[in-house]
């Protein structure tokens, strides 16, 4: 079995900044697949180059991911389903946002937050209608800021949150602030339920647990090949509102194509549906790929 790359760059939309990662393709008997190998530096991870080199946790994955869809052209049968996913709402700039807007009723709402707790405690306390929230600091808080996040959410403010993620480093504080405000943990990696009441599962970097009653899905900020793994994944848990909102986070590429977004809907478009595997065979053949040695040192 052979292993080639494509190396990618991911523009953000709101910032300009560059996401960096590479496809993975494995190719047997004339026949290929490909996942998505996007790890992120700024939150703990080794970067793509560093993964491939010392075959980290990251590349097992898509080396994984890849052959299962491998398997699935050699057979020539799609692993995606019909299914549309019902995701949140995703606000990277929650200052800019107006969380009344109608839209966002009887729906989902993840928040990125930040050290502004007293901007971003105002703006819940002023949403009238019914929403509920996810928000997530992403550990940028100490656990003195995110005591007074918690002091200054009025009650009707407090009941819309579903749950907290990653407020701070995982710390001893968790356990008792998991019994005021349900906690879930994504880069601060913790299994203990009396810590954190949901687990963040990103399909496309690591396996969904036996017992998944407790996880809520999600993409990785990730290339839309990364993004698809995690879908049919996810859709084989029907039940759970998951957050694969990040699609929309980067500048439209030729692989938008293959995916339908209806508010908070997600789904495969009929293109990616009619092909084997994960699809998108069109645009996998237009890259270039290379082997890894010829791209990491």
């Amino acid at each position: 079995m052979n292993i080639l790359i494509s190396p990618y760059e991911l523009k953000k939309k709101a910032s300009g900044e560059i996401q960096a990662g590479t496809l993975i393709k494995v190719i047997e008997d004339r026949s290929f697949g490909v996942a998505d190998l996007c790890p992120h530096p700024d939150l703990g991870d080794s970067d793509w180059r560093s993964e491939i080199a010392k075959e980290g946790p990251l590349f097992k994955r898509a080396v994984h991911l890849a052959k299962e869809d491998l398997s699935a052209r050699k057979k020539n049968i799609s692993l995606l389903l019909n299914q549309k996913i019902q995701n949140n709402f995703l606000i990277t700039d929650y200052s800019r946002s107006d969380l009344n807007d109608k839209k966002y009723s009887e729906n989902i709402l993840k928040i990125k937050g930040d050290s502004r707790v007293e901007m971003l405690a105002g703006a819940l306390n002023r949403v009238q209608q019914n929403i509920i929230f996810r928000i997530d600091f992403n550990a940028k808080l100490s656990a003195v800021e995110f005591e007074k996040f918690l002091s200054l959410l009025e009650s009707q403010a407090r009941d819309k949150i579903q749950y907290i993620e990653d407020p701070t480093v995982l710390q001893a504080h968790w356990k008792e602030w998991n019994l005021r405000i349900p906690l879930a943990s994504d880069w601060q990696k913790t299994n203990n339920l009396e810590m954190a009441k949901y687990k963040i599962v990103k399909p496309a970097r690591e396996e969904i647990p036996s017992d998944p009653s407790n996880c809520i899905f999600t993409s990785a900020m990730d290339h839309p090949v990364g993004v698809a793994h995690a879908m049919r994944l996810a859709q084989t848990q029907p039940a759970h509102v998951c957050g694969f909102s990040t699609l929309e986070m980067y500048e439209l590429n030729t692989f938008s194509k293959y995916f339908l977004i209806d508010g908070a809907w997600l789904g495969f478009s009929e293109l990616a549906l009619s092909d084997s595997g994960i699809g998108m065979t069109a645009e996998l053949n237009k890259l270039y790929w290379a082997r890894p040695e010829e791209v990491v040192p």
